[in-house]
Order: structure tokens, then C-alpha cells, then sequence
């Protein structure tokens, strides 16, 4: 064969070979095309959702904040916007955004303004679910509250607090608090509920049965008109007032005058809240317990160290437990404890006795049940860390003064 053959059949083959590879191209590469850069319909639905999810649960977040600080302008102004939020909260946020709407009402009713009047006045409130009169005449008093007359079958009752407390935002004195961030106006507020509790108590029982215990049972009917005063304070007062309602009785507590009216209702409030704490103390976080059992007066002490170490930041649901607590007892165990001369159901199943006499059988199955507890829950890691020497010289030096300091 001749090289221009050869070089014939070569050229023959590399364009048989060009066009090979022509028909045998690469497919366009799978680059994705603009209609698949774009989210479906449903990504698009599920980021949406996503976001009003979070942003109705942050509102939830913030309007508890502001309930549990007093924040009462703020609130209001947060609870008009909920509207749009309501439907993508989580069950358990839009039952507390509704307990609060309700709560601050009943906090702040209409006629609260009437409590800082400088003039004599009368109102009607709204305490326990019923309407009673007050009537108020304002003082330099602390607080007060007394029969002055008897109309239409019922004792005429006046009550008296101080009208420059209320809703001040001057803070109020003493460590504890400063540390739970207390002001006069959460003091006077706790004062308010509490004379209206008395007022509650004389302006609905009988007139014959006030003037019975008036006339032969007077030590237990103040005593009784002190628990069933405090109690009026505990549920109805705002969050941080019923703190202020727990935590300044800590003194008399400490001190303990046992025949006291004062001192054996703050016990009395204090081993209801405490018995309920060691029944299950995972539930309440907030209300910390001693990490070794009290060598003596275990129940009393015991309440003291759990009001001192109470969480600043206590939480909602344990402020909520406590108000409907209260109103639970009230509505079922009221008349039960004025009619057994003060004798008060525990959830430990061994009752108080107001009256200190008639305590001294129950008093040490008590002291007994809650050593018990406490055992059970410094074993469970559920009480306080033994403190550390820098920890114990930093608690002595905040303690300079009362825990919280009445402006008599």
C-alpha cells in the first residue's frame, strides 16, 4: 500500500472518529433549573408557621416576665397584642396568657384607686368572688381595720393603711428586699388585702355569731381573723406582694411571741405551704430546703430557711400553685376551720391548731413528719448544699439589717 493510501485511510478514520465523538457528546450537566431553587408551597407554609410559632411564644415568654415583676402598664399594653399570637402558641402559653389577662383584673379591679385616696371613701370590692363594701378612711397607720357600728343587722367595718404606699415605687428596705426586688407599693398592696380580708370576715359572718366570739371567744376569733386576713392576701395580692405576704412575717416567726395572733397565723400559712412542699418538692424549685434537718423546732425553723432562700426568680407556675392553693382551701376548708376553732388540714394529714394550747398534741407528729421529709430529700438531692466558709461570711454580710423592713 502507498503512504498516500495510508494517508487516506487515516484521514477516513479520524473523521469517522470526529463524528463518533460529535453523537456521543456529554449531556448537559443536571444543574438545577430556576424552579427548583424556589421552596415549595409547603417549605414555604412550614417556615411561616415556624416563625409565628416563635414569635408567639417569646410574647407568651415576655408577658409572664412582666406579670411576675408587677410590670402592670407594660402588660396591659402586651395583652392587647396577643390577638394575632393566641393560635400558634402552645397549649400550656395560651392558658397561662389566660390565667394572667384574668389575674391582672383581679390584681388591679377598677376600683384599686380608691386605695390611695386622701379622703375618706367607700368602694366596692371583690374579694373571694363575693361584693363587699369598704370603707376606708386613711391614716398614718400601717394598717388597720375595726367595727365602728352595727347597720341593717351587720357590723359597720372600717379599714385604714397608709395611701402614700400605694403603688409607690419606692424600694422597700431590707435584704430580702432588695433581693426579690421589692418596692413600698408591693408592701402596701399585701397591707391592703389583708384589711380587707378582715373586712371580708366581720362583714359576712352572722351578726350573733361575731358578737358570740367577740363577747366569750376573742383570742380564737383574732386568731382566726388573722389566718383567714393573710390567706385574703396570699391569693389575692399581685406576685410580687404575696411574696411580700410571705416574707415579712419571717421576723415574728423568728422571734416567736406563741401567743401571738401574728405569729401563729404565719406559722400556721407556713406549715400549709411547707407540707405541701415536702409532699413533692420537685415541684417547687423555688422554695430550697436546709441540707440538714433543724436540731430543734424542725417545722418552724424549716419554713424560716425556705422563706430566707426563697428564689428571687421563683416561677409561675409555682406563684400560680400558690394562689389557687389558697382559693381551693378557702372554698372547701373555710368553714371547716372556723367551725373546729381553728383547726387547719395539712397535706402531711396532721392538721395545726391555731390556738398554741390546743397544738401541743399535734405539734411534734408534725416536727417528726417533716425530719422524715427532709431526710428523704436531702437523700434525693432535692435540699441546699452544705454552705462553704466564703459563702456563709458573704450570707452574714447581706444580713444587716431585717429581711424586710416595715415603715411604721
Amino acid at each position: 500500500m502507498s503512504i498516500r493510501t495510508t494517508t487516506s485511510a487515516l484521514g477516513l478514520l479520524c473523521a469517522i472518529l470526529v463524528c463518533t465523538a460529535v453523537g456521543r457528546a456529554d449531556p448537559p450537566s443536571a444543574k438545577t433549573g430556576p424552579s427548583d431553587t424556589q421552596p415549595s408551597a409547603a417549605d414555604i407554609a412550614k417556615e411561616k408557621r415556624a416563625k409565628a410559632q416563635q414569635a408567639a411564644n417569646e410574647c407568651a415568654g415576655h408577658i409572664i416576665d412582666l406579670y411576675m415583676h408587677n410590670k402592670w402598664t407594660e402588660l396591659n399594653k402586651e395583652l392587647r397584642s396577643t390577638g394575632r399570637h393566641m393560635a400558634y402558641m402552645t397549649r400550656d402559653n395560651r392558658v397561662a396568657v389566660g390565667y394572667i389577662r384574668q389575674a391582672a383584673k383581679d390584681h388591679r379591679p377598677a376600683w384599686w384607686k380608691s386605695c390611695r385616696s386622701s379622703s375618706n371613701t367607700s368602694f366596692m370590692a371583690s374579694i373571694w368572688g363575693r361584693k363587699v363594701w369598704a370603707n376606708y378612711v386613711p391614716t398614718e397607720m400601717l394598717g388597720g381595720s375595726g367595727p365602728v357600728d352595727v347597720r341593717n343587722g351587720k357590723l359597720l367595718v372600717v379599714v385604714t393603711w397608709k395611701p402614700s404606699m400605694v403603688d409607690s415605687t419606692k424600694p422597700a428596705r431590707g435584704y430580702l428586699s432588695k433581693r426579690h426586688g421589692l418596692t413600698q407599693g408591693d408592701v402596701a398592696e399585701a397591707i391592703v388585702w389583708h384589711e380587707l380580708g378582715h373586712n371580708y370576715v366581720s362583714s359576712f359572718l352572722p351578726l350573733k355569731h361575731v358578737m358570740e366570739l367577740y363577747e366569750n371567744h376573742y383570742m380564737l376569733y383574732e386568731h382566726l381573723q388573722e389566718f383567714y386576713a393573710e390567706m385574703t392576701a396570699l391569693h389575692h395580692s399581685s406576685p410580687l406582694a404575696r411574696r411580700v405576704t410571705l416574707l415579712f412575717r419571717t421576723e415574728r416567726l423568728d422571734e416567736y411571741r406563741e401567743s401571738d395572733a401574728h405569729t401563729r397565723m404565719a406559722h400556721a400559712i407556713g406549715a400549709m405551704i411547707l407540707a405541701e412542699v415536702l409532699s413533692k418538692p420537685e415541684d417547687w424549685p423555688s422554695f430550697r430546703l436546709p441540707p440538714e434537718v433543724p436540731e430543734t423546732s424542725i417545722e418552724r425553723r424549716t419554713i424560716i430557711y425556705m422563706y430566707d432562700n426563697l428564689d428571687p426568680n421563683m416561677t409561675f407556675a409555682e406563684d400560680k400553685a400558690i394562689r389557687e392553693y389558697c382559693l381551693k382551701f378557702i372554698r372547701t376548708r373555710g368553714d371547716y376551720v372556723l367551725k373546729n376553732k381553728g383547726l387547719i388540714p395539712l397535706a402531711s394529714k396532721i392538721p395545726f391548731k391555731l390556738m398554741i394550747g390546743d397544738d401541743r398534741e399535734n405539734e411534734p407528729k408534725r416536727e417528726a413528719w417533716v425530719k422524715q421529709k427532709l431526710q428523704e430529700a436531702i437523700k434525693a438531692g432535692l435540699a441546699d448544699k452544705p454552705l462553704s466558709d466564703a459563702e456563709k461570711k458573704k450570707r452574714d454580710e447581706e444580713r444587716t439589717s431585717s429581711r424586710v423592713v416595715i415603715p411604721w
